[in-house]
């Protein structure tokens, strides 16, 4: 018969408490590996870029909610720099990661070529595809099968929107017709933008420069919409466009040109930034915007919100930086079996929305300070919630999604 040993009996206890103690740990670790995903998010812009930090500020608001382990890598806005950026994330994933990225020119084939070879799930969000680029990428889920799902703005409507909000406006103010400058991006004017918008640098006694082969199609397919609605508006004359880079420097610069030769009522421009640019050009001659001319932009950026709530800047379009968290949420569903393509199919157009004086005050007291961690996203997710029947990513729902 063994005797009874109080120390043994103790460390009877001690192991078992511990082997406990480490099974109900394997099991947590085991939930939580099993509980989230890991996705490398591309970023062609830099994190003071206010567009792009306002992306990766939502994107991770929404990868906090939903456990999602979300790397960003950050470029420097060059086809090289993105290139190479793209490629070193890619690096750091595998087979069972995603990958989410816009689509640039000579950047994003061989990227979506390196996921589809090494089976990392990948997204495109924010760019369309270039015209001839189209039957070489097909769709998703056709050429490129880890290419789950393309999501994008409805670029030409946004410049339709913008400038029929800065036509209302000034017809609020001015007699018509109304001398329209346009300033974008660089366009890839042979490949997308078929229009007859001229270029005004001649204008303005410049030497005419070849334009810059833009690395997306988002500038062209803007302006498309600014000529869209000047066809159905005729006081609205469009004088020409300059491409000033997506620089606000740039743009002050051509803004200062125009100003004292021309009686220019409205200033459309293709981002918040560039329309910064504007309005810093006005304040240096001695104008007001919103009194002299109208000016507006597209981003949402912070700078352009306070410029709305201020009224130097009558319209910013936007909503466009969601799309990244909602790619995420997406992501997210359809690895947990919750295949979005009978609801959204895999192809996903949003569409950008105005804020202007009637609305930027509402929008401000919600989200004005910028934090979307007030958002549970889960509330949009089909994981969280099967009962959804349809996922449901406008302003009016994020809007109503907190108090």
């Amino acid at each position: 018969m063994r005797m009874f040993n109080k120390r043994n009996c103790t460390e009877s206890i001690f192991c078992i408490k511990t082997a406990a103690f480490l099974f109900i740990m394997a099991c947590i670790t085991s939930v939580h590996a099993e509980s989230s995903i890991r996705v490398g998010l591309l970023s062609p812009g830099s994190p003071d870029n206010p567009f792009w930090k306002s992306v990766a500020d939502f994107a991770k608001a929404v990868a906090e909610d939903l456990d999602i382990d979300l790397i960003i890598r950050y470029s420097n806005e060059s086809s090289y720099g993105t290139k190479k950026s793209g490629m070193r994330l890619l690096s750091n994933l595998k087979e069972s990661d995603y990958f989410l990225t816009g689509y640039y020119r000579a950047v994003t084939m061989d990227l979506l070529q390196e996921t589809e070879s090494r089976g990392i799930k990948t997204a495109i969000f924010n760019t369309d595809i270039i015209e001839t680029d189209k039957p070489l990428t097909g769709k998703p889920r056709q050429k490129f099968k880890h290419w789950i799902a393309h999501i994008r703005p409805d670029e030409i409507s946004a410049g339709y929107i913008l400038a029929a909000e800065l036509a209302q406006q000034a017809q609020k103010r001015y007699a018509g017709p109304y001398d329209t400058l346009a300033i974008t991006g660089p366009l890839m004017s042979d490949e997308t933008y078929h229009g007859k918008v001229p270029r005004f640098r001649t204008a303005l006694g410049e030497q005419e420069v070849i334009t810059i082969k833009e690395d997306t199609s988002v500038s062209a397919y803007r302006l498309a919409g600014l000529e869209r609605y000047a066809t159905k508006d005729k006081d609205i004359k469009v004088l020409g466009y300059l491409d000033a880079f997506w620089l606000r420097q740039e743009a002050k610069r051509f803004a200062l040109k125009t100003m004292p030769r021309y009686q220019i009522k409205i200033y459309w421009v293709a981002s918040d930034l560039m329309a910064m640019g504007v309005i810093d050009a006005a304040k240096e001659s001695g104008l007001t915007p919103g009194r002299d001319f109208v000016v507006g932009g597209i981003d949402w950026s912070e700078p352009g919100l306070k410029a709305v709530a201020d009224g130097e800047l009558a319209v910013s379009m936007g909503g466009h930086f969601m799309e990244a968290g909602w790619a995420l949420l997406l992501m997210h569903d359809y690895h947990f079996g919750y295949d979005f393509v009978s609801d959204t199919g895999t192809e996903i157009t949003t569409t950008m929305q105005a804020l202007t004086e009637k609305n930027i005050n509402d929008y401000l007291k919600k989200f004005g300070d910028g934090n979307w961690n007030k958002i549970d996203f889960r509330q949009f997710s089909k994981k969280y919630n099967p009962h959804l029947s349809k996922y449901d990513f406008s302003l009016d729902a994020v809007l109503h999604s907190v108090d």
